[in-house]
Order: C-alpha cells, then structure tokens, then sequence
C-alpha cells in the first residue's frame, strides 16, 4: 500500500462523512414538515479484500498483513451507497387544512428525531475529522519522504 492508496482511503472517508453529515442536517431541517420521513445513510465498502478478513490476516500472521493482502486495498475506502427511509409510523396530527391531511384531517408527523440526528451528526462530525488527521499525518509523511529523497 503506498502513501497515495492511504490518502484515497481517508479522502473516501471524509467524502462519504461530509455526505452522511448532510442528510442528518436535512432530517433536522425537516423536523416539523408532516409526512416527511427520516432518511438514514448507508455507508458501504470499497475494499475487494473486506475488512474483517484483513483484520483475520493480521491476527492470522505473526509478522503482520501479507504482501499480496495490502496490495489489493488500491480500491479500498469508504462510501455512502444512499440512504433508505425510517420505517417507523410519525404520530397522527390533526391538521383538516393541510393538502396532505387523510378524510379524518390527519396527517402523519415527520419521523425525523432530533435527539438521533444529533448523535449521528456529531459522530459523522468525529469520523471526517478523524480521516482529516490520518490524511494530515500522510502528507507529512509525503512531504518528509520527499525531503529525505532530495538530500536535504
């Protein structure tokens, strides 16, 4: 695995984070919007080796990850595959004016849960900084690789 693969690796991850962070913010943004359904993101894989086998590997082996293991992450990382709606029923409003509003009057409350979507905010907040850090400590690394290579 080189620097540049590492920095893929992190750039996904600040990538899907950033996007995961912005539907938390939509979920907030609609809180009192009836019938609006909570959306969750789904972050899925990009390595062709998964990580849980990587992970068997280097318990597996005794002087770490093979070879053949690490080059294969070239295409490894992180995405946000989409999203699906909360399946959960909002609570029933009694709204007779509103366009939406059943024969009874009722409409259905946003499912969105601000409690929840704070949380997930806050950890999607946590996880691109974290990707940001390993990102910065790999352009020193770059950076340093390069200085030694030069003669400096």
């Amino acid at each position: 695995m080189t620097l540049l693969n590492a920095m893929t690796i992190s750039s996904s991850g600040m990538t899907a984070h950033a996007q995961r962070a912005q539907v938390h913010a939509t979920n907030m943004a609609n809180l009192g919007t009836p019938g609006y359904k909570r959306q969750i993101p789904i972050l899925s894989q990009q390595a062709q080796v998964p990580f849980a086998d990587l992970m068997g590997n280097v318990k597996a082996s005794a002087s770490g990850v093979p070879a053949d293991t690490l080059n294969n992450l070239g295409e490894a990382g992180v995405t946000m595959s989409g999203t699906i709606s909360d399946p959960t029923k909002g609570t029933q409003l009694y709204m007779p004016y509103h366009p939406a509003a059943d024969a009874n009057g009722y409409v259905e409350a946003s499912t969105a849960n601000p409690l929840v979507d704070m949380a997930d905010a806050l950890m999607a907040n946590r996880m691109f900084e974290a990707n940001l850090s390993v990102y910065g400590i790999l352009k020193s690394m770059a950076s340093r690789s390069i200085e030694l290579g030069s003669g400096r």
